[in-house]
C-alpha cells in the first residue's frame, strides 16, 4: 500500500465525516489534499505530468465557481472537487465525475428514504427518538462530501499509477 494513498483516503474520509457531521468541509482538509499532491508531483511525477493535472484542476476550479455561484453547491463541496479533479488530471476526469454522480445518487437515495422513514411519528416513538439529526431532517441538504470522497475513492484506481508510487 502506498503512504499518499493511504494520506489521500484518511483526508477524503475526514472531509465526507465532517460533512457528514457539521455539513461543512474545512478548508485545511482541501489545502492538505492539494499540498500533498504537489508534493507527490514534485518527488514522483514523470516530466510533463503536471500540466494536465493543473489544467484539470483549473478548469475544475472555475467550474464549481461558477456552479456554487448559482447556488448548486456549497463551496466546500466545490473546493474538494476541485481538489480531486487535480489528482485525476485530464484522462481521468470524467470517470471521477461518473463515480462521485454514482455516489451521490445512492447517498441521497439512502438519504431520502431514511428521511421518509424517520418522519412517520410512530416510527420516531417506537426508536425512542424524541428530536432528530439534522441530516436526517426532511427539507436539509444533503452533504455532498460524502458522495465525492466515495466517488473519489473508487475512481482512485483508475488515476495515474506514479501517484501511489510513494
Amino acid at each position: 500500500m502506498s503512504l499518499v494513498w493511504i494520506l489521500f483516503t484518511a483526508l477524503m474520509l475526514s472531509a465526507a465525516a465532517t460533512d457528514l457531521a457539521s455539513y461543512r468541509i474545512p478548508n485545511l482538509i482541501v489545502l492538505s489534499l492539494a499540498v500533498l499532491f504537489g508534493v507527490t508531483l514534485v518527488v514522483g511525477a514523470p516530466p510533463g505530468a503536471w500540466q494536465t493535472h493543473l489544467l484539470a484542476g483549473g478548469v475544475g476550479l472555475v467550474a464549481m465557481i461558477v456552479i456554487y455561484s448559482f447556488g448548486g453547491m456549497g463551496a466546500g463541496d466545490g473546493k474538494l472537487i476541485a481538489a480531486t479533479i487535480l489528482w485525476a488530471g485530464t484522462s481521468v476526469v470524467m470517470p471521477l465525475l461518473f463515480w462521485i454522480a454514482m455516489s451521490g445518487l445512492a447517498f441521497a437515495a439512502l438519504l431520502v428514504s431514511l428521511r421518509l422513514a424517520l418522519s412517520v411519528p410512530q416510527v420516531q416513538r417506537n426508536l425512542g427518538l424524541t428530536t432528530l439529526p439534522r441530516i436526517l431532517r426532511r427539507h436539509e441538504g444533503v452533504p455532498y462530501g460524502v458522495a465525492i470522497a466515495s466517488g473519489a475513492l473508487i475512481a482512485s484506481n483508475s488515476f495515474p499509477h506514479w501517484l501511489w508510487t510513494l
